[in-house]
């Protein structure tokens, strides 16, 4: 196994507390119709990639690709704008959705959540996105359990992630997990350049602080985690995952996507910690002079 040397990781325990709910999939007709409608405006879409050997991942990313200058989107909902401008559109993704604010422990709203449900009361899609101290979305996830009948094949289903994201940095050998890695200058990583980002295909989640946020995680065992430690070699993370059944791998019957902004939020967290460092310094340098009273 490769080992790489460990790097400075924040945790954001100080500004992003644990999420606390009132009461996201993928919507794959949409994205093909984002795939289409972006192949009609450019005839340079990139086409999906081949079957990598198994054994292996394989890297299909373009060297020295930025990301386009209006941010990645879940449905369109868009990383780095504000949340605010974009509450009306979440109910538009799926006219099912039960629509809720999302808040932290305080009290204080971090973001929204649309729930759908299927004829079974279980939850089918969630789609979630979070909001920065500024109001800006950094965090979009969306889940999803396809029923039977509208299981998608999966050639379809990776032509339209790499229609909508551009071609991956990475791709398991089944086809099924996709990692697209920007570093903090928005370029697109390859698989040898990967380390800038969380090795983990849901992303930083292996640590303690990580939240389950699926509703789907129980019922369909279709994960979906918010990150809580963050490094400062990482922009921008795009994750897949895509689900079949033993009898067909061929079919989706479950997907999740998700984009975490590393970047705002360790750029975040290092300032807090900083302002709580030098608040503990004022604090040493008032008691510097104190003296015991023998």
């Amino acid at each position: 196994m490769k080992r790489i040397a460990p790097v400075l990781v924040v945790t954001l325990a100080t500004c992003m507390p644990m999420l606390v709910y009132a009461g996201s999939g993928i919507d794959l007709k949409q994205i093909v119709k984002d795939s289409l409608k972006n192949k009609g405006q450019s005839n340079d879409a990139q086409a999906a990639p081949d079957s990598p050997a198994s054994g292996s991942t394989s890297d299909h990313s373009s060297v020295g690709a930025t990301l386009p200058e209006v941010m990645p989107d879940i449905a369109g909902i868009k990383l780095r704008m504000p949340l605010a401008q974009q509450k009306a559109l979440v109910a538009k993704i799926n006219p099912q959705y039960k629509v809720v604010d999302v808040k932290d422990a305080r009290g204080n709203v971090a973001g929204i959540e649309g729930v759908a449900y299927d004829s079974d009361n279980r939850p089918q899609d969630q789609f979630i996105a979070l909001q920065d101290e500024e109001g800006k979305v950094w965090f979009l996830g969306r889940v999803q359990k396809y029923g039977r009948g509208n299981y998608i094949p999966k050639d379809t289903f990776v032509a339209a992630l790499n229609g909508k994201y551009g071609v991956p940095t990475e791709v398991t050998p089944n086809n099924e997990d996709f990692k697209w890695i920007y570093d903090r200058n928005n370029a697109l990583k390859d698989r040898r350049e990967n380390s800038v980002c969380p090795g983990s295909a849901a992303g930083e989640v292996s640590g303690p602080l990580a939240q389950e946020i699926s509703k789907l995680a129980n019922s369909w065992g279709i994960s979906l985690k918010v990150p809580a430690s963050f490094r400062p070699t990482c922009g921008i993370q795009i994750n897949g995952s895509l689900f079949t059944t033993v009898d067909d791998r061929n079919m989706i019957t479950g997907s999740s996507v998700q984009i975490v902004d590393y970047k705002s939020r360790f750029d975040v967290a290092n300032k807090a910690r900083a302002k709580q460092d030098a608040a503990r310094q004022k604090e040493r340098d008032a008691m510097k002079d104190n003296k015991p009273k023998l």
